[in-house]
C-alpha cells in the first residue's frame, strides 16, 4: 500500500509543471518552472523560452536549469544584470551590456540578495539605463566571543566601524520572523552599469526602518522605496499585510548621486505620511502617475481589503523639478460586501506587478474574487474596474460553461506584462498549471499547446512499475468534476465551499469526504490545481471539499471583520453547515468523513473533532494552532494570538495578557473541546515552525495519548511552518494518504 501510495504522489505531481514566473519582451516569452528534488531534498528552478507568433507558441529548447541565481532581469535595449552566487555563496553582480561587462564580488558590500517578491521583486533600471538599483541585506560585522585573538596578519579592517564586534558571537539580532530567520536589515544598492562599480545607498536610519521595493522614478536618477518600521519591535512579516508602512522618495537627482559617493544619507520625504499602511509603489511610463496599494486606517487583522491609490506628478517630467505633492487619490474604495458573487468584492494583492501599468492610466494586477484567482484592470482616470481573467477564459478552449468545471471559474494569474501583451497562468482542480498571452491590441488569447516538462524528479522504489496506473493517473486530473458552492450568513455575508469529486463519481453514491478549511485564518482556498488535494481525491477516491469560511479574503471587508473575536465560532459553523449541505445534497457518506487542515486549518481540524465527535471520524493537523494561551509567547505574531480572540494588542508597547485575557484565548482554542476528542489524529509538525512552533502539537499529543486517543506524529526537523521543503512535502502527503485511508 504504501509503494503504491508513493507513486500515485509522484504520477499527480508529475502530471504538470509549476510556474513560479516569467517575462515576455516583443515574441518572447521566458518562464521559470518550479521542480521538486525529492531524492536531494531541493528546489530547484528550470528556465524555459518560447516563441509568440501570431496564434500560437513554440518552444525555442529544452528547460535549462538555474543554479544559484537570485534574480535575472533585462533592459529595454537588451542589457543584463544577473544576482547570483559563486563559490562559497559569495554574492555576485553580472553586468553585460555593448560597452562591456563585469563580475563584481559585492561580498564586502552587503549580505544575500532579497529576492522574496515582498521586500523585493528584482531590479529597477533608470531610465537612461545607466544604473540598477536592487535590495539585499545589510553586511553583518564578524562576530567573535570574548576570547577571540585578533589577527596579526596585515589584512586587518580598515576602519574602526569594520573592526570584530568581540563578545558579540551570541548577541540575539531580531529579525522578521518566519521565512526571514535572517532578514534584519536591509539596504538599496546602485549598480553603475558602466563602470560596475556597487554602492550603498545611504536612506533613513536603518536601526528604525526596514527598506525595499524600490523603484526608479522615471526621467531621473530618483527613487522611492517602501519603509517598513521596526518599532516596537519586529513581528512576523511573511503573509502580514498590515506592518506599518511607508512610501518615501528622494530628493532632487543630484543628491542621490553625491550620496553615493560620499556616504551622506540622502533626503527623503514621506509621501504618505497620513496612510497606516502604503507599500508597492508603482509608476507609470512618464511618470504622471505613482501608483500603490494602501490602507489610511488599517486593520488589526493581518489581511484585509487593500484600496489603490495614485499620486499625480507635476511639474517637469525630465528634470529635478517633477513633484509627487497632491495629496493620494483613491481610486478604488473599501468594499464592506459584495452585492452578489459577480460584483467586485475589493483588492486583496501581494503588491502591483512590476510592468502593473499597461496604458498610461491602466494598471493590471491580480486579486481573489471570491473563490477564484483573477485578473483585474484598473483604469485611475474613470476609477473603474474590469475582470479582465473572465475576457481570457471566454476565449480559451476550455470546458463549456457548464453547472460543473466552469470556464468563468478557472483561476487565472498574471505573470507579466509588456507592449499590449499580457502574460498568465491559468489553472483548476481540474487542470495543471498552463500559461498562455493575451494580446489586447488585436484582443486574442494564445494558449501553450504542451507545457512538456516536469515538476518532481524521484526514483520510484522497487523494479515493478504499473506504468498503466501512472499513466491512468495522470490523465484522470483532466477527468476531476468540481463547482462552486456559494452561501450566505443571515447578515448577507458571503462565504463558499468548493466541492471536487474523482472521476466518474456520482451523485447518487455518496462519497468519503474530506472536509478542508484553508489557514490564515484571512487567506482564501482558490479554484487553482492544488497537487497535494488532487492525489487525495484520485488515489483514495474521496470528495474533498475546501472551505471558504466568513472571515476569507476574496469576499468584502465585512467578511473579514465578521471573524474577529469569532474564531472557533463563525469559522467553526460555516465548516459544520458546508460539511451538512454536501451530506445532505448526497455527495458526501455521513459515516465518513475526515478533516485536513494546515495553521489555522489544524486549528479548525482539532475544533471539529472535539465539537462534533460524531461527525467527523479523523483529522490530519499540519501545524496546528491548539492552545493560543500557551502560543502568545512563543510566536512570531502575538498580535495574532490577541486580535483574533476578540481582545486589543497595542501595536506601539509591550503586551503581556492578563488573566482575562488567558482566559479569552483559552475558551476558543481547541484544547477547551479536548475531552470530546475520539478521532485518530495525524500530525505533521515542522521543527523550525517560528509562526505556530511545534510545542503547540507536542502538547496536544500528549493531551491525547493521556486519554487514549490515537495519535501519530510526523516531526520534520530541518523544516518550519509551510513545511515546503520537498522530502517534508512528500513524506506529510503520503502519511496523511495512509491514515484517512486507515480510518476512513
Amino acid at each position: 500500500m504504501i509503494e503504491q501510495l508513493t507513486r500515485d504522489y509522484c504520477a499527480v505531481l508529475g502530471s504538470g509543471v509549476v510556474i513560479g514566473s516569467g517575462s515576455i519582451a516583443g515574441k518572447v516569452v521566458t518562464l521559470f518552472k518550479n521542480v521538486r528534488d525529492i531524492d536531494q531534498d531541493a528546489s530547484k528552478t528550470y528556465v524555459e523560452s518560447f516563441l509568440c507568433d501570431e496564434n500560437h507558441l513554440s518552444s525555442l529548447g529544452a528547460p535549462l536549469e538555474v543554479v544559484k541565481m537570485a534574480c535575472h532581469d533585462v533592459s529595454p535595449s537588451g542589457k543584463t544584470i544577473s544576482l547570483k552566487y559563486g563559490k562559497d555563496e559569495i554574492p555576485l553582480v553580472e553586468v553585460r551590456s555593448p560597452n562591456g561587462s563585469h563580475l563584481i564580488n559585492v561580498s564586502d558590500i552587503h549580505g544575500k540578495f532579497v529576492s522574496d517578491n515582498w521586500f523585493s521583486d528584482g531590479v529597477s533600471w533608470s531610465s537612461d539605463e545607466k544604473y540598477v538599483i536592487y535590495i539585499a541585506q545589510t553586511k553583518e560585522k564578524k562576530k567573535y566571543t570574548f576570547f577571540h585573538e585578533e589577527s596579526t596578519s596585515s589584512n586587518t579592517p580598515s576602519s574602526v566601524s569594520d573592526q570584530p564586534m568581540k563578545g558579540s558571537k551570541y548577541s540575539y539580532v531580531e529579525d522578521w520572523g518566519e521565512k526571514y530567520v535572517n532578514t534584519s536589515s536591509t539596504c538599496i544598492v546602485m549598480v553603475d552599469v558602466i563602470s560596475g562599480v556597487v554602492k550603498l545607498i545611504p536612506l533613513l536610519d536603518m536601526d528604525d526602518y526596514t527598506v525595499g521595493q524600490a523603484q526608479f522614478v522615471p526621467n531621473t536618477s530618483r527613487i522611492t522605496f517602501t519603509a517598513w518600521s521596526n518599532s516596537p519591535r519586529k513581528l512576523g512579516m511573511i503573509y502580514c499585510y498590515h506592518r506599518k508602512c511607508s512610501i518615501y522618495i528622494t530628493d532632487d537627482t543630484s543628491n542621490i548621486l553625491s550620496a553615493v559617493t560620499s556616504g551622506n544619507k540622502v533626503p527623503c520625504k514621506n509621501l504618505t505620511s497620513s496612510f497606516a499602511l502604503a507599500r508597492s509603489p508603482r509608476f507609470n511610463k512618464t511618470g504622471d502617475y505613482l501608483s500603490f496599494l494602501g490602507n489610511k486606517s488599517g486593520y488589526v487583522s493581518h489581511n484585509g481589503t487593500q484600496t489603490l491609490y495614485y499620486i499625480h506628478g507635476r511639474g517637469d517630467a525630465a528634470g529635478n523639478s517633477f513633484s509627487y505633492d497632491d495629496e493620494p487619490v483613491e481610486v478604488l474604495p473599501i468594499v464592506n460586501t459584495p452585492a452578489d458573487p459577480s460584483a467586485f468584492p475589493g483588492i486583496y494583492s501581494n503588491n502591483i506587478p512590476k510592468n502593473g501599468f499597461v496604458s498610461d492610466d491602466e494598471i493590471v494586477l491580480n486579486s481573489v474574487w471570491g473563490s477564484v484567482d483573477s485578473i483585474i484592470l484598473v483604469s485611475l482616470s474613470s476609477k473603474s474596474v474590469t475582470r479582465l481573467s473572465l475576457e481570457i477564459t471566454k476565449k480559451l478552449s476550455l470546458h463549456n460553461p457548464s453547472e460543473w468545471n466552469n470556464a468563468a471559474d478557472y483561476s487565472v494569474q498574471l505573470l507579466d506584462a509588456n507592449d499590449g501583451k499580457i502574460l498568465f497562468t491559468y489553472s483548476s482542480p481540474s487542470m495543471t498549471q498552463q500559461f498562455g498571452v493575451y494580446d489586447r491590441v488585436n484582443n486574442l488569447v494564445i494558449p501553450s499547446i504542451n507545457v512538456n516538462s516536469f515538476c518532481i524528479k524521484w526514483k520510484l522504489p522497487g523494479k515493478s512499475v504499473d506504468c498503466t496506473r501512472l499513466r491512468s493517473l495522470k490523465e484522470s486530473v483532466q477527468s476531476i468534476r468540481w463547482k462552486i458552492f456559494n452561501f450566505k450568513d443571515e447578515k448577507g455575508i458571503p462565504y463558499d465551499g468548493v466541492l471536487i469529486l474523482p472521476p466518474a463519481s456520482s451523485t447518487t453514491q455518496p462519497l468519503p469526504g474530506i472536509i478542508v478549511p484553508h489557514g490564515g485564518p484571512h487567506s482564501n482556498f482558490s479554484s487553482s490545481f492544488i497537487a497535494g488535494y488532487a492525489y487525495l481525491v484520485l488515489t483514495l477516491n474521496v470528495a474533498v471539499v475546501y472551505i471558504n469560511y466568513r472571515g476569507s479574503t476574496g469576499f468584502g471587508q465585512d467578511s473579514i471583520n465578521s471573524l474577529l473575536g469569532n474564531i472557533g465560532t463563525n469559522d467553526v459553523q460555516d465548516t459544520k453547515h458546508i460539511t451538512d449541505f454536501f451530506i445532505d445534497e448526497g455527495f458526501l457518506d455521513r459515516h465518513r468523513i475526515g478533516i485536513v487542515g494546515g495553521s489555522h486549518g489544524g486549528f479548525l481540524g482539532a475544533h471539529m473533532i472535539g465539537q462534533f465527535p460524531s461527525i467527523y471520524k479523523v483529522a490530519a493537523l499540519r501545524n496546528p494552532v491548539t492552545n493560543i494561551p500557551q502560543m502568545v509567547g512563543t510566536t512570531d505574531i502575538p498580535d495574532w494570538c490577541y486580535v483574533e480572540a476578540g481582545l486589543t494588542y497595542n501595536f506601539t508597547a509591550a503586551n503581556l495578557p492578563s488573566l482575562t485575557d488567558i482566559e479569552r484565548m483559552h475558551m476558543v482554542s481547541p484544547v477547551s473541546h479536548i475531552n470530546n476528542v475520539t478521532a485518530p489524529v495525524l500530525l505533521c509538525l515542522g521543527a523550525k515552525d517560528r509562526r505556530v512552533p511545534y510545542t503547540q502539537g507536542l502538547e496536544y499529543a500528549q493531551l491525547l495519548k493521556a486519554k487514549g486517543v490515537k495519535v501519530s506524529m510526523q516531526v520534520f526537523p530541518e523544516d518550519c511552518h509551510a513545511l515546503d521543503k520537498p522530502t517534508s512535502e512528500a513524506d506529510q502527503w503520503v502519511a496523511i494518504a495512509l491514515h484517512l485511508h486507515t480510518y476512513i
